[in-house]
C-alpha cells in the first residue's frame, strides 16, 4: 500500500542527506514505473521551443497528480519527459488519465513543437 511505503521513507531536513544511500528505500515489487518522453525534443529545444517541451514533460506529472487527487507519488521531471511510480491500486486511474495523452498533446502542441 502506498501509505505503508511512504511511512518507511525518512523525512530529510538537510539537503546533504539526499546523497546518502541509507536514506533511500526500494519501491515495492508490485509498483508500476511509467516513463514519458517528448519526441523530437532535442530539435525543438534547438529551435527555441524549450518552454513547449517543458510544458509537455511537466504535463505528464500533472496528469498523474490529478489522477491520484494530489496524493504523493515519486516522480522525476527531466525537462523533455518524466518518470513516475504508482502503487497497484493507483495504476488503473493513472492509465485512464494517460491513455488519451499522446493524441491530445499532439493536437495541442503540434503547432508549437512542429509536426512530423
Amino acid at each position: 500500500m502506498a501509505g505503508d511505503f511512504y511511512s518507511s521513507i525518512p523525512v530529510l531536513d538537510n539537503f546533504a542527506d539526499a546523497v546518502r544511500a541509507e536514506n533511500y528505500r526500494p519501491l515495492p515489487d508490485d509498483w508500476v514505473v511509467g516513463f514519458a518522453d517528448v519526441v523530437h525534443s532535442t530539435e525543438a529545444v534547438a529551435n527555441g521551443r524549450y518552454k513547449a517541451v517543458n510544458m509537455v514533460g511537466a504535463g505528464v506529472i500533472a496528469a498523474v497528480d490529478n489522477a491520484l487527487h494530489r496524493r504523493s507519488f515519486p516522480f522525476v521531471f527531466g525537462g523533455d519527459g518524466a518518470s513516475f511510480a504508482v502503487s497497484p491500486a493507483d495504476t488503473p486511474a493513472v492509465q485512464e488519465r494517460l491513455r488519451p495523452w499522446p493524441v491530445s498533446r499532439a493536437r495541442n502542441f503540434n503547432s508549437i513543437l512542429g509536426s512530423r
